[in-house]
C-alpha cells in the first residue's frame, strides 16, 4: 500500500523582545552605552502552521519560572526549538537577520542542545529580491498591498510597561505579535509565485508532479526555455499559483519536469 503524501510542515512566527538597559553619560540623542545593566530577553513568540487558522503564542510569563526569574525566557527558547525542529519551513519578516538568530543564539546561551537548521523564507529578503519598495517594513508592505497594518501601541512605553509586568501591556504585546504574525503569513502567500527562492515544497513532500511552490497538482504549463550560456532548460509555469519553474538540467527537448 502506497504511502499517503507528506504535507510540509511551514511555520509562520515572529518574535517580542524586552531591549536592553544601560548606563550612559550625555545626551540621550546622542549616546554612548557605559555600562549595559540589563541583556535583551525574549518576552515570546507568537506562531501559526501554514494551512490551520489559529494562531498560537508562547510567552515567559506563560511559564511558573516567571514568579522568580522575570527575564529567563528558557521555556520559551525549549518550545520555539521543537517547533522550529518539527517545521520544514520556517517563515518571517526579517527573521533570517533577527527572529532567528535570536532564537538560535539562546540555545547556546541556555546550554540547550542544536538543532537542525530548516529551510526558511524571510519575506523582507524577498520583497527586496522581487522590486523595489520606498519601505520594506512589514506594515508599509501590509498597507501598500491591502494585507492590514500592524497593530497600533505606544511605543517604547508598551514593551517597558512588559518589563514591569503590567498586564494591561502583556496583553496588547501578544495581540500585536499575533497581527504581525497573521500579516506576515498573507504577505508571504502574496509573494510566493514572484520570488525566485522559495523552498522546494514538492521536494519536501516527494511528490514530483506537484508545483514545488503551491503543491498544486493541477498541472504545469510548458513556457520556453531558460538559456544560459552552458545549455537551455525547460521553463514551467504553475496553473493554479502562476509561478515560474525550470528544470535542474539542461535538456535538449520536452521531458518530464524536474523543478529546480
Amino acid at each position: 500500500m502506497p504511502k499517503p503524501p507528506k504535507t510540509p510542515r511551514v511555520l509562520i512566527y515572529d518574535i517580542e523582545t524586552a531591549p536592553a538597559i544601560g548606563l550612559f553619560f550625555g545626551k540621550p540623542y546622542d549616546v554612548n552605552i557605559a555600562k549595559i545593566i540589563q541583556h535583551e530577553y525574549v518576552f515570546g513568540f507568537a506562531y501559526k502552521w501554514l494551512g490551520e487558522s489559529k494562531i498560537h503564542t508562547c510567552y515567559i510569563w506563560d511559564f511558573p519560572l516567571y514568579k522568580k526569574e522575570k527575564a529567563n525566557s528558557i521555556e520559551v527558547i525549549k518550545k520555539w526549538a521543537a517547533l522550529a525542529t518539527e517545521a520544514d519551513v520556517l517563515v518571517g519578516h526579517n527573521s533570517d537577520s533577527f527572529d532567528y538568530k535570536q532564537m538560535h543564539g539562546r540555545l547556546m546561551l541556555y546550554k540547550l542542545p542544536p538543532i537542525p537548521k530548516p529551510q526558511m523564507f524571510d519575506s523582507k529578503k524577498a520583497a527586496k529580491q522581487i522590486g523595489y519598495y520606498a519601505s520594506n517594513k512589514l506594515d508599509d508592505l501590509g498597507e501598500m498591498l491591502g494585507l492590514g497594518r500592524k497593530m497600533k501601541h505606544d511605543g517604547i512605553e508598551l514593551w517597558w510597561a512588559c518589563m514591569n509586568d503590567e498586564e494591561k501591556a502583556k496583553k496588547h504585546m501578544v495581540s500585536y505579535n499575533k497581527r504581525d504574525v497573521k500579516i506576515t503569513e498573507a504577505l508571504y502567500l502574496r509573494q510566493r509565485p514572484y520570488t525566485t527562492n522559495h523552498p522546494n515544497l514538492a521536494n519536501i513532500a516527494e511528490r514530483p508532479e506537484a508545483c514545488p511552490v503551491c503543491l498544486s497538482e493541477e498541472g504545469m504549463l510548458a513556457q520556453g526555455w531558460r538559456k544560459t550560456k552552458t545549455g537551455k532548460f525547460r521553463r514551467w509555469q504553475c496553473k493554479a499559483c502562476g509561478s515560474y519553474v525550470s528544470n535542474r538540467r539542461a535538456e535538449k527537448g520536452t521531458v518530464r519536469p524536474d523543478y529546480v
